[in-house]
């Protein structure tokens, strides 16, 4: 008996002895290292020399383990995005062409009213220019008052330009 426990006592130095030397190697080598040396002497401290004691579980058995993904779900499903991106899709393309045909609508009545208002535009240009005529015509009969036999309507040197009435824009 005192030479098993000797012997035990040299094993367990051996296996202490090895383990710091590979403690920096790798971890996975130190715990298998670790198992093989906690079996060894395990199995050297059992009641019966030779037989290997070997952990069974409890009575009743392991609980069971849970492996299952348990995972919350996260907003809403994927057809409620997929009907609400349909949904503004439609609805923003309907806003879209409401808001053109306004728009045309807008833009027809801007020209009626423009090409109503046309004639009064070129009545109001006719006057302007038969005023600046005027003022031209006083103009020469002033700078040319000392010219004998000048007549300012004579048509010296006077072209028949007639000037372009303003056109109404963007219609």
């Amino acid at each position: 008996s005192t030479q098993s426990t000797g012997h035990k006592a040299t094993r367990q130095n051996g296996c202490f002895v090895l383990l710091t030397n590979l403690l920096f190697i790798n971890i996975n080598v130190v715990l298998l290292i670790v198992i093989l040396c906690w079996t060894i002497v395990r199995w050297e401290v059992s009641a019966n020399p030779g037989q290997v004691i070997q952990d069974m579980p409890p009575k009743g058995g392991f609980p069971k383990i849970t492996y299952a993904r348990a995972i919350p779900t996260r907003g809403p499903p994927g057809w409620v995005w997929l009907t609400a991106g349909v949904l503004a899709t439609v609805l923003g393309t309907g806003a879209l062409l409401r808001g053109r045909r306004v728009e045309k609508v807008y833009k027809a009545e801007k020209r009626r009213t423009r090409l109503a208002v046309l004639p009064f535009l070129q009545a109001e240009t006719d006057l302007m220019l038969l005023a600046a005529d005027r003022e031209r015509r006083l103009d020469e009969a002033f700078i040319m008052r000392e010219v004998p036999g000048w007549n300012v309507d004579d048509e010296t040197g006077v072209t028949r330009h007639v000037p372009k009435a303003p056109r109404p824009t963007n219609y």
